[in-house]
């Protein structure tokens, strides 16, 4: 069973409406249902454990992803079915969703995801930034009476 499912869009548009959009073709739902899913996972593979996250069904999966997995889902199934037409209450759904995905993967939002770990259990990418202060010369001006000293003169 996939991840994201028809009924799953069923609960965001109404049923009539997909009819109408894809002809009632179910292969434009699973081509746009796996473009979507194929995209969230390139947000979210860098850090977390796509395998598990997307190979559970039911209430197992993670809402929040499945809401915006719909949205996307919705989005590109116009973009196939009817390219020039823009939907701009699809159009900010779809923005929102990538928005989002894109705040995860700028780890300014850490939502409840598996990490992704190695066979020993530990987290596979740790994410250390490094960063510097700026590069400054040192000058310094030799002293005389030092060298002098020292030179024996």
């Amino acid at each position: 069973m996939a991840f994201i499912t028809k009924t799953d869009i069923l609960r965001h548009i109404p049923a009539e409406e997909l009819a109408e959009i894809t002809r009632s073709d179910d292969t434009i739902i699973n081509i746009a249902i796996d473009k979507a899913v194929a995209e969230m996972k390139a947000y979210l593979a860098g850090r977390y454990d796509t395998v598990n996250i997307f190979n559970k069904t039911g209430t197992g999966r993670n809402s929040l992803i499945v809401v915006y997995g719909c949205d996307i889902s919705i989005y590109e199934i116009i973009k196939i079915v009817r390219p020039g037409i823009d939907l701009e209450d699809r159009r900010a759904r779809y923005d929102r969703a990538i928005e989002w995905f894109q705040m995860v993967l700028d780890e300014k939002i850490n939502p409840d995801l598996p990490i992704l770990v190695d066979a020993d259990g530990d987290s596979t990418k740790s994410r250390v930034l490094v960063r510097c202060n700026k590069r400054r010369n040192q000058h310094y001006e030799e002293n005389r009476t030092y060298n002098q000293e020292l030179d024996g003169d």
